[in-house]
């Protein structure tokens, strides 16, 4: 869901340890990052972003997995 991963620096305050899903074609990987509480959360799907919303960092994994269902930008889910 990622497209780059910032460079390591200083935890920022407020911020929790999130672990969002990276799709790239049929793979997944999950890349580790701080995010803040709340923050513009980025949709990305085939490299073009399909929505941009503010949400905090809490269940991102289900928010990202249902939106996509619910858009039909995926068909089923692989967790």
């Amino acid at each position: 869901m990622l497209r780059r991963q910032d460079p390591p620096g200083p935890a920022m305050a407020d911020a929790v340890r999130a672990q969002p899903l990276r799709f790239r074609g049929p793979a997944a990987a999950i890349t580790p990052r701080d995010v803040p509480e709340e923050t513009a959360v980025a949709l990305v799907h085939d490299a073009s972003t399909t929505a941009v919303m503010m949400a905090t960092p809490s269940d991102l994994t289900e928010f990202g997995l249902g939106f996509s269902l619910t858009e039909g930008a995926i068909g089923r889910a692989h967790v």
